[in-house]
């Protein structure tokens, strides 16, 4: 399976930006990609527009992709990144604390691609209307459908916990955590032919973001991820 990884260059630039942004209300991530059918609206709108990549993101926002759409966005304290499969709805949320956010997202159906920092304080979190999954240090694959829910374990722990029932099981590497509307919750060794796929090529791409210094000015930033 092919990994994203981002330059050495945007490893330091997103800190950067994250010492940049951390005061202003609310922006907690930039995407990195948006293909095909992509839209975002804001946590104080009610309208939707298209996604597109260097689009920071604050606490609340929701994104939305379509039968052909693709995204991608990095927390900006710790790079910790999200992809965003099609036909995926859900809200980018995070809490910032002394430079640390609290990532979590709510999502109502779809599929998304976790990949956390290890170290992370905030830690990160994943609810549906089915199950919470929490995690530190870890990668992995996540499924809602409105029977329930799937986790695919590809690096480290994830916490799966049922709602309804309130049980919780621990998925590691090579496992996959089902945790479905009855209750009913469970970890088996994972068939690899389930786990969902990434399509995407890893070409170098780049794009710009501006923001406002200390002083009131206009500055723009040039970014190179792959």
């Amino acid at each position: 399976m092919k990994k994203y990884k981002l330059t050495s260059t945007f490893s330091l630039l997103a800190l950067f930006i994250g010492s940049i942004l951390s005061e202003e209300n609310g922006v907690i991530a930039v995407t990195t990609k948006a293909k095909g059918n992509v839209s975002h609206r804001a946590w104080n709108s009610e309208d939707y527009i298209n996604l597109l990549p260097a689009k920071s993101l604050n606490d609340g926002d929701h994104i939305q992709t379509g039968d052909d759409g693709f995204g991608a966005l990095v927390y900006l304290d710790d790079k910790s990144m999200i992809k965003i499969k099609e036909n995926t709805n859900f809200d980018v949320m995070g809490t910032k604390n002394q430079g640390q956010i609290s990532k979590r997202i709510k999502i109502s159906n779809g599929t998304v691609k976790a990949s956390i920092q290890k170290g992370t304080k905030g830690g990160f979190v994943i609810e549906t209307p089915t199950s919470v999954a929490t995690v530190k240090g870890t990668e992995f694959w996540f499924v809602t459908s409105s029977e329930g829910d799937q986790v695919f374990g590809l690096e480290g722990i994830v916490e799966l916990k049922n709602i309804i029932s309130d049980e919780i099981v621990m998925v590691g590497i090579d496992e996959t955590g089902t945790s479905l509307k009855t209750g009913e919750i469970n970890v088996t060794t994972t068939d690899p032919s389930n786990i969902p796929t990434e399509d995407e090529n890893q070409e170098i791409n780049k794009f710009e973001i501006q923001f406002e210094g200390p002083n009131g000015d206009q500055k723009t930033m040039k970014i190179r991820y792959r």
